[in-house]
């Protein structure tokens, strides 16, 4: 019998993947030294804590202690996690240090019958399935089950159902009631679909439940109705691409999406000319039928498709109709047809449309349908803000068909923008329904003008008739002769100077609202830190505003020097204004100086310039989107142009995660505010580097997409997409990011489902980016502090961890910290972003004081920790011992003497997967620390140091772990795009060079525990939070010990980014 027991357990199973633990439980006599755990797991496990892989053959894993947790006394026990993907089943085979331990038992299997109900003429009739356990076991037992459409149809025909199941210990029967809807149609017998799947601690062997509902129903539908034929209930079909590529409704090749509009079901879509499909038909009443086809494309240019029945046939010619869920009808005339069962066979005779259903109408009896119309509206304007003018659309008698119908505003004497909101949407009439309202925002001013008109037209009404398609709004002016006069006021405007010539500051001098007479303004230039003739040529004139101008622009030319300065400011006053009030008198020009220093001569053990500029690199070979002239990796295009469309909303843009595709949230987010954070405290030396343009640009790249995530309602965050793309789908495919063919699902937070670490992550990386961009752009300095703040706030009021919200984001980045580590951290980032704005406001500081829960000092900075950045921000922001105190006890782990593993090279090492993350990261906060809170004998820079060093090269290996930087570096990092291949197993080294990416590593605390493999993800993978510490760490080498960026370098286009300065630098 043996001595150890271990125990698998299940702490969150979402269906494709699922948070494990095991423990290891000591029951004999004596103390164990060191472990090591081997097992066949039904799963694969893709991230492990408190242990690591030694190895995977097949389904075999090979698992050991880390160094802190090798000891397992008698009568103790130790336990380590994991995520799983795959099935979470009890793993089989436990072998610990060699010998056999807790003998496997076979798993239960779990079947479901079929069932047979007739559907009765109302209400509804329980269908009961019987789930079975083939032996009780002596662990709960949990699956999955979830029903799916075959001819039968949910919501119409029985009630869709989904859930889990548990079977306490000895149970071994459970039922699944669904309802079934009774009817009077004419109909075949239809069938529903139960499926099993993801079980725990037992094995699915009939995972299938067939229901069948039977119809009872023996009548032919009246005479004169129409029969509709749904698109999507075929019998047999013709498809040329192999899979259904809109998901929905059927599993085989027939392309079938969800449609957009009310009571449209499924179409039939990604239309290939020479596909067909054949539908049984029952004819009620022998006669004359016209053919109907409910149809739509985005594409201009004839759409055919032929329809064969009874032995004659119809081509059906339409345009395109506005987009792919731009429904309209197309009718055919007259085919005769008999009494009884027919076969209706659709031939597709173009590309690219989607066919919705088809429609036999009954030669002069077609079914009467309800009229829609819509009213007018008066409203009276007022001086300022909006008031509403609500319109209501009537229907004439109520219907038992959902009706739907478009709006859209038009301009008349009104224009859209200055006189009302544009607005258009869809209004919908649920069965019994007879009137609908909405409102058209009217825009108040103080004009003197006569009374406006604008339109609402009505179009393409589902299961009803336009009658009153236009609706007439007025506009009725409230002002008198005597209007209130208009404020002028002007902007600040920042320009790089340039080394010589001139280069204009471009004011504009605003008007508040347009005037009915001529406004004069007089301008003027005077001098502040910068002087009129050497810095900038004074100049003076007046504006003139003719009738209905709002806005004025004049340029002062600024003189370009070589001389190295502070950045200058002119000023531009107004003064004598006509026929209008001067609000704003100043305008502030700030002259950004682009003259560097010669760069410090280079004194270390490398060119850390070059180590920058090509850390740099990395970011912009991880961009998804359109890519910019500006864009200098040649081998990198556009791609997922079309993310975020499945939810109706922009999501391109952004960076990819790592060597995939996906675009995760809570690890960009992370990593762009550690990139900010360098920025903050380096600016220098990327500025005397060159670096600066590109250190901004690459931030901007990524805080423009966060943007893009932000949904925002009057009551501040409403959602925040927080992925694209599904990590299992992606994580199959090998390839490009150009020629990605997959679905990219978005996934959000929002009030219902929070993510309080998504959030506030993203808070503080918008705080943080406003801060870098103050000094250069004050506009989109304020747009992402108001944007942070509104995330804050959201995560702080709706507290949850993301990966609970976003199961598929669970898998690979599992907020395992939970979300107090990031309310501290974005508070803290408010904080600092506001007191750059020049407010002395506390409240995030507080807030931030009241989170705080201290550091652990076995771990560091990770994109899912941030209670160490957080404990060094809150140190220099209050001075407090406190947080000095837990910061150096953490730091003072990690350098020599404290318990940190450090290999015999020099390399602080705390974990195998991607170590040099960690060892980077702490290297660049030991370096902060030090610059700006404390350095006891130099102990934390000169750690700092060594660990960047080692990176670098300086190692027992002499091996640069930064690709594409030194004589001798990684050749193969796991990333699709660099590597030009779509096999993974391809024996060519990589085709492209992923210049500036830090790999993960050495896998164990041994310097030679690295092979450069493409397949190794776990010491060879790139991730944007592996570089996002390593660049503000480099930095601060080139800052200390100084070095060159280099001019060329093979396959990058550096001339690319020669455009950056004024695009990046200079508000806009």
């Amino acid at each position: 019998m043996s001595l150890f027991a271990v125990d698998f357990d299940v702490a969150n199973n979402w269906g494709i993947g699922f948070t494990g633990s095991m423990s290891i439980a000591n029951t004999g006599t004596s103390n164990l030294n060191g472990w090591t755990l081997e097992f066949e797991a039904p799963f694969q496990i893709t991230n492990l804590w408190n242990a690591e892989i030694v190895s995977r053959q097949g389904n075999r894993y090979t698992i050991r202690n880390l160094s802190h947790n090798g000891a397992l006394p008698a009568g103790g026990s130790l336990s380590f996690g994991f995520n799983g993907s795959g099935t979470a089943t009890e793993p089989s085979n436990y072998l610990l240090n060699g010998q056999p331990i807790n003998p496997t038992s076979p798993l239960p299997t779990l079947s479901i019958n079929d069932i047979t109900i007739t559907e009765g003429d109302a209400g509804t009739t329980l269908a009961n399935f019987e789930v079975t356990l083939s032996q009780a076991s002596d662990k709960p037992v949990t699956v999955q089950y979830g029903t799916a459409n075959g001819t039968a149809t949910a919501g119409s025909d029985y009630t869709a159902k989904s859930g889990t199941l548990t079977f306490n210990p000895g149970q071994t029967t459970k039922t699944i009631s669904v309802s079934v809807n009774g009817d009077t149609a004419v109909e075949s017998n239809e069938t529903f679909r139960v499926n099993l799947s993801s079980p725990t601690n037992a094995a699915i062997a009939d995972s299938q439940g067939v229901g069948t509902i039977n119809n009872d129903d023996s009548t032919s539908p009246p005479p004169g109705t129409p029969i509709r034929i749904q698109a999507e209930n075929y019998v047999s079909f013709f498809d040329k691409t192999s899979g259904n590529t809109g998901g929905a409704f059927r599993s085989d090749s027939v392309d079938i999406q969800a449609t957009t509009d009310v009571g449209g079901g499924y179409n039939v879509g990604w239309i290939q000319q020479g596909e067909w499909l054949t539908y049984n038909v029952e004819v009620p009443t022998t006669g004359t039928y016209d053919i109907v086809a409910r149809v739509a494309s985005a594409v201009e240019g004839t759409r055919s498709l032929k329809a064969s029945i009874g032995g004659q046939s119809k081509t059906l010619n339409f345009g395109g109709t506005g987009g792919w869920q731009s429904w309209q009808n197309v009718t055919a005339q007259g085919v005769n047809l008999s009494a009884g069962s027919q076969q209706l066979r659709l031939d597709m005779l173009t590309d690219s449309f989607n066919v919705n259903y088809i429609e036999l109408v009954p030669r002069g009896s077609s079914p009467t349908q309800p009229t829609l119309a819509i009213n007018d509206v008066s409203v009276t304007e007022g001086d300022s803000g909006s008031k509403n003018a609500t319109f209501t659309v009537s229907l004439s008698a109520a219907s038992t068909e959902a009706v739907s119908v478009n709006y859209a505003t038009a301009n008349g004497t009104a224009i859209a923008g200055s006189d009302y909101t544009a607005k258009s949407g869809i209004l919908t009439f649920t069965p019994g329904q007879t009137s609908k309202t909405f409102t058209v925002p009217i825009l108040g001013d103080t004009l003197d003008e006569a009374n406006e008109t604008f339109k609402v037209n009505l179009s393409q009404a589902t299961n009803a008739t336009i009658g009153d398609s236009q609706g007439i709004g007025t506009i009725i002016d409230n002002d008198d002769s005597a209007p209130v006069l208009p404020l002028l006021s002007i902007n600040d405007v920042s320009v790089t100077e340039g080394n010589t010539g001139t280069k204009n500051a471009t004011f504009t001098v605003n008007l508040s609202a347009a005037s009915t007479q001529a406004i004069t303004v007089n301008y003027g230039t005077a001098n502040d830190t910068a002087t009129a003739g050497s810095d900038y040529t004074a100049k003076s004139g007046t504006l003139t505003f003719n009738p209905g101008d709002t806005s004025k622009t004049f340029s002062i030319p600024v003189i370009g020097d070589t001389t190295v300065e502070s950045n200058e400011t002119f000023k531009v006053n107004l003064s004598g204004a006509t026929n209008a009030t001067i609000g704003d008198s100043q305008g502030i020009g700030t002259i950004v100086n682009d003259d560097a220093s010669q760069p410090p001569p280079q004194q270390g053990a490398f060119n850390y310039g070059e180590a920058l500029q090509k850390s740099i690199l990395f970011y912009y070979a991880q961009r998804s989107g359109d890519l910019p002239t500006t864009n200098p990796i040649p081998w990198r295009g556009d791609s997922a142009l079309n993310d975020g469309a499945d939810v109706g909303r922009d999501l391109t843009g952004g960076y990819y995660d790592a060597g995939d595709h996906v675009k995760f949230g809570l690890p960009g987010a992370s990593s762009l505010t550690m990139l900010g954070w360098g920025a903050i405290e380096y600016r220098g030396a990327y500025q005397q580097s060159g670096q600066l343009p590109s250190i901004l640009d690459s931030i901007k790249w990524g805080t423009d997409y966060i943007l893009k995530a932000h949904v925002t309602d009057s009551q501040g965050t409403k959602e925040f997409y927080g992925q694209v793309g599904d990590g299992n789908l992606d994580h199959a495919y090998w390839g490009a990011p150009e020629n990605m063919t997959m679905a990219r699902p978005s996934f959000k937070i929002d009030r219902q489902n929070p993510g309080s670490d998504l959030a506030g992550e993203a808070a503080a990386s918008l705080a943080a980016a406003s801060i870098v961009f103050r000094p250069t752009d004050k506009a989109y300095a304020d747009k992402l502090l108001q944007n942070a703040i509104q995330l804050y706030d959201f995560a702080d009021q709706y507290r949850g961890k993301y990966s609970d919200s976003i199961p598929d984001a669970g898998q690979f980045y599992n907020s395992f910290s939970g979300y107090q580590d990031e309310l501290v951290w974005g508070a803290t980032w408010l904080h600092k972003a506001i007191e750059a704005k020049g407010s002395t406001d506390t409240k995030y500081l507080n807030k931030a004081e009241s989170l705080y829960q201290g550091i652990n000092s076995g771990w560091t900075q990770s994109w899912d920790d941030k209670s160490y950045g957080a404990g060094i921000l809150l140190a220099q922001e209050t001075g407090k011992s406190k947080y000095k105190s837990d910061v150096e006890s953490w730091l003072n782990n990690w350098t020599p003497g404290g318990s940190i593993t450090y290999t015999d090279g020099g390399l602080a090492w705390v974990s195998q997967w991607g170590s040099l993350r960690y060892s980077a990261n702490t290297a660049f906060l030991a370096g902060v620390y030090a610059d700006t809170v404390n350095d006891p004998n130099g102990k934390y820079s000169d750690f700092a140091e060594g660990q960047i060093d080692y990176i670098l090269g300086d190692n027992p290996r002499n091996f640069s772990y930064m690709v594409g930087f030194g004589d001798d570096y990684a050749l193969n990092p796991h990333h699709r795009a660099a590597s030009g291949v779509t096999n993974i197993s391809d024996s060519r080294n990589n085709l492209h060079t992923l210049y500036g990416a830090l790999v993960g590593g050495p896998s164990s605390p041994n310097d030679v525990a690295y092979d450069d493999r493409r397949d190794d993800y776990i010491s060879n993978e790139v991730a944007m939070d592996y570089n996002a510490g390593l660049t503000g760490a480099l930095a601060r080498m080139y800052q200390e010990f100084g070095g060159q960026p280099l001019d060329t370098i093979a396959g990058v286009n550096l001339d690319a980014l020669t455009g950056l300065s004024s695009s990046i630098l200079v508000a806009v």
